[in-house]
């Protein structure tokens, strides 16, 4: 298995009917293919975490850079993964009033502000990339 996490602009204005709808597609699709993961959006920038099968998230990502909803800036990590960290998650949507209930919500807003920013610094926050995932998971009881 393996996880990766993508960093992306939004192409198009994307309303909370686009993202709930955007969301519930990638779920459906995720549930067939066994990938589980969750999508941060705000100001126009998506954040991505996806596990699964090797197979499963080069598809996925395949599929995920031909969207022309939005343009990846930046793939984070692409790293081997023993246990899922989110079985349960098909596509969750993290909203930021969720992720102000763990305190999340500033952390991921400078995380994207970030990763979508012209700079090489980036390769120095991969440690702090797994400790926001290891948070999200434990909060919410995956």
């Amino acid at each position: 298995m393996k996880c990766l996490v993508y960093a992306s602009f939004a192409c198009i204005d994307f309303s909370e009917n686009d993202l709930a709808q955007l969301a519930t597609d990638a779920a459906a699709r995720n549930a067939e293919s066994g990938v589980t993961g969750y999508l941060y959006f705000d100001d126009g920038r998506f954040m991505q975490y996806i596990e699964g099968e090797a197979w499963a998230i080069d598809l996925l990502i395949g599929r995920i850079e031909r969207d022309t909803r939005h343009t990846i800036k930046r793939v984070v990590m692409d790293n081997d993964l023993e246990t899922r960290r989110f079985p349960t998650w098909h596509m969750q949507w993290l909203k930021q009033g969720s992720l102000v209930n763990i305190r999340l919500e500033h952390i991921l807003h400078s995380f994207l502000l970030l990763k979508t920013a012209h700079t090489s610094r980036y390769s120095m926050l991969e440690a702090r990339v797994w400790q926001l995932v290891d948070k999200i998971a434990d909060r919410h009881g995956n």
